[in-house]
């Protein structure tokens, strides 16, 4: 089985790579790097599931719902590594 470090690592490029087009545009409209609007967009997808106004938007279109569920698939699988790890 694919050691979930590796699983993690191939989920968040994949959604990188994915949601490229709402990091840059995060990215320039706040005047950040491509690290930072990477996890602004994780911002919006944590105001979403915990029920909090997220403190950055988007201005082009793109599908939350989608993003909020694919961003929850890295975050469960951060959850594996911390229970395996000791950690939680």
């Amino acid at each position: 089985m694919e050691d979930l470090h590796e699983k993690y690592a191939v989920k968040e490029q994949e959604f990188k790579e994915k949601y490229a087009d709402v990091i840059n545009d995060l990215a320039v409209k706040y005047g950040v790097d491509l690290g930072v609007g990477y996890d602004m967009l994780c911002g919006i997808a944590r105001g979403v599931i915990y029920d909090v106004e997220p403190l950055y938007v988007a201005e082009i279109d793109y599908n939350k719902d989608e993003m909020v569920k694919d961003y929850q698939e890295l975050l469960n699988i951060s959850i594996e590594i911390a229970k395996n790890e000791g950690n939680l």
